[in-house]
């Protein structure tokens, strides 16, 4: 009778920076009974899979779980599967830090299990042609994809089994496809039907046959509702109890086993490819996320920035700073932060925050060398857009301004704190947000609840579909507008504002010019009954310095009311929590996420307008409304005479 070799992978990750709540809850609610309840069925193998972020946690908060890892890796039970250490997508980062994170994490697995890892957990299952190259070169044998990947290249899920060899540059790596059926049955469906699948495929293809199942440990407990179900319900060992009756048929084997006793199905060259959602949610193809996310861009970028800036300063540092570097680099590369479906980080402030804070305490050691008690501007085309952006640096702030976009400062580092000040994401459309207000309008008429997470996901607080709010430009700040007389605060939040010209999209070019810690933007605004020439400087010292100065070019007299508008990832616990109104020539932010109170002082008064920013995004635990920020509006109503000038000034300082 022909036989199933059952190959299980099952990879567990926290998110650099997310929260110490959520590394417990998982490891209580998941990784710990999944380990109980394989300890009791020796004859299932299975590989392992903790990305190294998780395992430094285990292995500081629960020693005696790395200990009980160890021994099942002794008695030969479990492998230990490498990858990179702080699960990045390794096609999009500079090839050397892959690399270098692929043998992080081998080391790491060695000290701690005694074990040479041969395999690899594929982050998220991105796949790129060069992807062969890179594990094949940090030492690795063998990776999993879903069978997902196998459409693309006319091969169809059903026909694919055991491993396949993929060559690029004179390396080459084997690949075990997942199985997507399994994925969506295993732990939803009851065991019998992962039974009657298996009998389907052998039916159909007369022999043996090497099945992957490769997926989440959080789905083993973490997810909605399946502690209970997976646990206390005993559907894994039941799963097992089940698989284990039909040891004559099924067999458990490990991969690096199976590759040592198997040859392989054949060759593959796989296109660029993920899992089936993620390449729903990316549109085909991972890095799309950079085009419909410029936040993520501008990461991702400001990442292989901070990568370059270490290569080049490598020599000069000494061998601790080196390490100490690169690892905060490594950390910031970690891929949660660089894309959103119902998984990924993107829309999380706290996990984009990670990714800036490690960056900047990587610069920080970097720029020990060069800067001490002196400023530099630079000029580059950071995000590689074909424009040049400008970065004023001194030992406390960075500023980066993009002079193409009417100067707007769309990255403000504040270096004490390693906080990004402006880490901010605008509010887009999503998908899933026409679904919710079908179903919202649904709930309305019928009186009836919200779907299942099955049909959509669960509405975690009270949503209104008035509530889903576009912006039509980037949250970045100092942002200028011209508002027409009957603009208000509710038509600015709702991003239905008449201006009488749209912020940011002006087709007039700013000039500048800059020094040391010093910029200065200039550009012409025409419009009717108004034309103007603005000139903004920004100056930075401990503190920052913008003054603009508005001169009217025109013959007769302008009036306008003129707002600068900020955004900034910070909580204030009055200005954050609801919208308001103020009128004022200072104004204090204080900021209980990172203990930071910043203050504006103006020239002359101002009206304030102050909302919270907030997105309604989809996460595995439903829907969800997510503070992303505080927008702050101070607008002046100017009248300027025929060929005259007003000058404004803001001081900002930091405490």
């Amino acid at each position: 009778m022909p036989k199933i070799k059952f190959l299980l992978a099952i990879h567990s990750h926290q998110p650099v920076g997310n929260f110490e709540g959520v590394f417990q809850e998982a490891y209580e609610k998941a990784y710990l009974p999944f380990l109980d309840v394989i300890s009791k069925y020796p004859e299932v193998k299975l590989a392992l899979h903790y990305s190294g972020g998780l395992l430094d946690w285990l292995e500081k908060k629960y020693p005696d779980f790395i200990q009980r890892l160890r021994n099942l890796v002794s008695r030969g039970q479990i492998e230990i599967l490498a990858g990179g250490y702080y699960e990045p997508i390794l096609p999009i980062i500079p090839e050397s830090d892959a690399l270098g994170q692929i043998e992080m994490l081998k080391k790491k697995i060695e000290k701690l299990f005694s074990y040479q890892a041969k395999g690899a957990w594929l982050t998220e299952r991105v796949w790129e042609p060069r992807t062969a190259y890179i594990l094949s070169k940090g030492g690795l044998k063998y990776t999993l994809v879903d069978d997902a990947h196998f459409k693309f290249v006319s091969s169809s899920p059903d026909d694919v089994e055991g491993y396949y060899i993929c060559d690029e540059q004179g390396e080459h790596i084997c690949i075990f496809p997942g199985c997507e059926k399994l994925r969506y049955a295993i732990p939803f469906k009851l065991p019998p039907e992962t039974i009657d699948y298996f009998k389907m495929r052998l039916e159909r293809s007369k022999k043996d046959l090497a099945i992957t199942f490769a997926d989440d440990g959080e789905k083993f407990g973490l997810w909605p509702g399946t502690h209970k179900w997976v646990y206390k319900e005993k559907w894994l060992e039941n799963f097992f109890d089940l698989l284990s009756r039909n040891r004559d048929w099924i067999e458990f084997q490990t991969f690096s086993d199976y590759l040592n006793e198997n040859p392989p199905s054949g060759k593959i060259y796989l296109a660029c490819a993920s899992y089936r959602e993620m390449l729903e949610w990316s549109e085909g193809y991972f890095r799309n996320f950079f085009i419909k996310y410029p936040e993520a861009d501008n990461m991702q970028k400001r990442m292989f920035y901070v990568s370059n800036k270490l290569k080049n300063y490598a020599e000069r540092l000494n061998k601790k700073d080196f390490e100490k570097a690169r690892d905060y680099l490594y950390k910031a590369e970690a891929n949660d932060s660089y894309w959103h479906g119902v998984f990924g980080g993107l829309y999380l402030n706290h996990l984009r925050s990670a990714v800036y804070s490690n960056l900047i305490e990587a610069e920080k050691i970097i720029d020990r060398l060069d800067i001490k008690n002196e400023e530099r501007t630079e000029e580059l085309d950071i995000n590689l857009d074909g424009r040049k952006e400008i970065i004023i640096n001194n030992e406390v702030h960075a500023l980066y301004f993009m002079p193409s976009r009417q100067a707007a400062l769309y990255e403000w580092d504040y270096k004490p704190k390693a906080i990004n000040f402006t880490n901010t994401i605008m509010r887009r459309p999503e998908k899933y947000h026409q679904r919710l207000k079908e179903k919202l309008e649904m709930a309305n008429t019928s009186n009836s609840s919200i779907p299942s997470i099955h049909e959509i996901s669960a509405v975690k607080e009270k949503i209104s579909a008035q509530e889903l709010y576009y912006d039509a430009y980037p949250r970045y700040s100092l942002i200028e507008h011209f508002f027409t007389p009957d603009s208000d605060l509710d038509n600015f939040i709702s991003s239905n504002m008449a201006e009488i010209i749209p912020a940011l999209s002006r087709n007039s070019k700013a000039d500048y010019t800059h020094a040391l810690a010093k910029v200065v933007f200039s550009y012409n605004v025409v419009a009717d009954k108004l034309y103007l020439d603005i000139v903004k400087s920004v100056q930075v010292t401990r503190d920052l310095k913008i003054n603009y100065k508005l001169r009217n070019l025109s013959d007769a007299k302008s009036s306008l009311n003129f707002g600068i508008e900020f955004n900034f990832s910070l909580y204030d616990p009055n200005l954050s929590i609801n919208k308001g109104i103020l009128k004022k020539d200072s104004l204090n932010i204080n900021d209980v996420w990172y203990g930071i109170n910043l203050t504006f002082d103006l020239s002359e008064d101002a009206l304030i307008w102050h909302f919270p920013v907030e997105t309604i995004s989809e996460s595995e635990a439903g829907i969800e409304k997510t503070y992303q920020g505080l927008c702050l509006v101070f607008i002046w109503n100017l009248d300027i005479p025929a060929k005259d000038a007003r000058k404004l000034d803001l001081n900002l300082s930091v405490n």
